[in-house]
C-alpha cells in the first residue's frame, strides 16, 4: 500500500495545505500539524529557538492558560506531543474517532498554532528546562559523537551546529527573539495539517477550512541556510574521556538535495583500555544545498524577517570553517586527543570540549 493512496488534498487561499486520509483499521483519529520551522530555519544568533518554540506551544493562549492544552486533550481521551528536527516542527494528537473529539482537537491545535501566548515568565521557566535537556545530551557519548561529526562535515551549512543549542546561546535568547521567530516562521504558507483515521474525508476537509481559513498572516522573508562549498578533504577528530566503550562515527555528504541531512553511520569498535575514545571521520562528496521554500532568498530587505535572519556569524575556526557554537563541557571530561584533531594537514588541538 502506498501512503499517498486515497489522500485528499486541499490548499487554502492563505497557503495552508490540508491532507486527509481515511483509515478505518482502528477507531482513532490522528491530527498532525507540520510547521516548516526547524533547526535549518534558525540563524546563528538563534540556534535552538525552534525547539524552544515547540515547548512554548503548550504554554497557553489567550483562551487557554498553561497546562490547559494538555488537559483538554486528555478530557476527550487523547494524547498530545511534539518534536523538532532539521526541517520542521511537528505537533500531533491521537484520540478516539468521535466527531466532538476531532473538532476539539482541531480547535486546540489551531488555537496554539495561531495564538501562542509566549508569556515571558513561562518562557524563562521553560528555558531552564531546555538547558537541562541540552546538558543531558552532553552525558551521551553517542550524541556528542554525532554532533561533532556534523561539525566536521560542514563548514557553512547549518547542519554544523549543536542543534538543540548551547547553554550560553539559550540564555541569550529573549522574549523578543522568540516572538519574532514565531511571527516569521509560523505562517499558513509554511503549515501542513494532516488528518488520518476513522473519519469522513470530505467533512474533515471542511473542518480544516473552517478552522484555519481566517488565518491571514502573510508570508515572511526567511533566509535559508547558506550552501555548503564543494570541499572534499577528509577530516577527523579523536576525543578521549571516561566512556565505557570505544565509538567510531563515520559520515559523508551526499548528493545535492534540498533539506536533506547528511548520511552518517556509527559502529562500536573492539574493547580496549579503560579510558576509551571516540573517533570521527568525515569525507566530503557532492555539494549540499539548502534553500528556504516560500520565502525570500538572501535579500537585504528587513520587513518581517526576524531580527537574526541576515546576521549570520562569520567567525572562522582554525581550519577556515565558520566557527559553530559549542558546549563548554563534554561528558566525563571528553576532550580532543592531542595531535589528532582537525582536517587533513591540520593537526592542531582546538580548545574547549566536544561539539
Amino acid at each position: 500500500m502506498q501512503w499517498t493512496t486515497d489522500v485528499h488534498r486541499l490548499v487554502l487561499p492563505n497557503g495552508l495545505t490540508a491532507l486527509v486520509r481515511r483509515d478505518a483499521s482502528a477507531p482513532v483519529v490522528a491530527t498532525v500539524t507540520h510547521v516548516r520551522a526547524g533547526y535549518f530555519d534558525e540563524p546563528d544568533d538563534w540556534v535552538g529557538i525552534a525547539h524552544v518554540l515547540e515547548h512554548m506551544f503548550f504554554k497557553g493562549t489567550a483562551r487557554r492558560g498553561p497546562g490547559a492544552i494538555a488537559r483538554e486533550t486528555q478530557t476527550v481521551g487523547g494524547y498530545i506531543n511534539a518534536g523538532t528536527i532539521y526541517d520542521k516542527t511537528v505537533y500531533y494528537t491521537v484520540l478516539p474517532a468521535a466527531a466532538a473529539g476531532l473538532a476539539q482537537a482541531l480547535d486546540i491545535q489551531a488555537d496554539a498554532l495561531m495564538h501562542a501566548a509566549l508569556d515571558p515568565d513561562e518562557l524563562r521557566r521553560e528555558l531552564e528546562v531546555i538547558i537541562q535537556e541540552a546538558k543531558r545530551k552532553l552525558d551521551s557519548p553517542r550524541a556528542v559523537a554525532s554532533e561533532t561529526l556534523f561539525e566536521l562535515l560542514f563548514c557553512e551549512h547549518r547542519m554544523r551546529r549543536w542543534r538543540i543549542g548551547t547553554e550560553d546561546g539559550l540564555r541569550r535568547l529573549t522574549h523578543g527573539d522568540v516572538r519574532e521567530y514565531y511571527e516569521s516562521r509560523y505562517t499558513p504558507d509554511r503549515v501542513i495539517v494532516g488528518l488520518v483515521g476513522d473519519l469522513d474525508p470530505d467533512r474533515a476537509l471542511h473542518m480544516i477550512a473552517d478552522t484555519y481559513g481566517a488565518w491571514a498572516l502573510p508570508p515572511a522573508a526567511v533566509e535559508g541556510s547558506p550552501p555548503e562549498p564543494d570541499h572534499r578533504r577528509p577530516a577527523f577528530r579523536v576525543l578521549r574521556g571516561d566512556v565505557e566503550r570505544p565509538l567510531a562515527s563515520i559520515g559523508w555528504r551526499t548528493v545535492a538535495r534540498p533539506r536533506v541531512a547528511a548520511v552518517s553511520a556509527s559502529a562500536g569498535t573492539r574493547p580496549g583500555r579503560e579510558r576509551h575514545g571516540i573517533a570521527l571521520h568525515a569525507h566530503g562528496s557532492r555539494r549540499l544545498r539548502h534553500r528556504s521554500r516560500g520565502g525570500a532568498g538572501s535579500g537585504g530587505g528587513r520587513g518581517r524577517t526576524g531580527r537574526g535572519a541576515h546576521r549570520a556569524s562569520r567567525r572562522r575556526g582554525p581550519n577556515g570553517c565558520r566557527a559553530a557554537a559549542r558546549p563548554r563541557t563534554a561528558p566525563d571530561g571528553l576532550v580532543p586527543a592531542h595531535g589528532v584533531d582537525g582536517r587533513t594537514g591540520d593537526r592542531s588541538v582546538r580548545g574547549g570540549g566536544a561539539g
